[in-house]
């Protein structure tokens, strides 16, 4: 069952994007934020997430339409997140498999949820 997160220590979140001279955000590349994290020396942890995209899936031969949240693999972690059962996503599953099919938490809106692999 998907939840709130609470956050550790919300007040010293912030949010780092590119602004247009005309004072819009402009969303940042993978590649411009693994480049980032890499290089950056300010913050102790920099995690990335995605907005809502809805995508095609198949789960156990049986497709739907479904609203994808995208984030980095130290995104749980850094928030300070714990799981109830099982372990959290990471970074090193992503890794460890680069280029390998993405594990999602999918909730399907009827009170449970099920894993599902999108082939990149």
């Amino acid at each position: 069952m998907l939840r709130t997160l609470l956050v550790w220590q919300p007040d010293r979140l912030v949010k780092v994007t590119p602004i247009y001279r005309n004072g819009g955000t402009v969303p940042l590349s993978f590649p411009m934020f693994q480049q980032l994290q890499d290089n950056q020396r300010v913050f102790s942890e920099l995690f990335g997430w995605i907005g809502s995209f809805r995508r095609n899936l198949e789960v156990d031969s049986a497709r739907f339409l479904a609203s994808v949240h995208g984030a980095s693999g130290n995104y749980y972690g850094a928030l300070g997140a714990t799981p109830w059962l099982g372990r959290l996503v990471g970074s090193d599953d992503a890794a460890a498999n680069p280029g390998a099919p993405i594990a999602v938490l999918l909730d399907m809106n009827s009170g449970s949820t099920s894993l599902a692999v999108i082939r990149a």
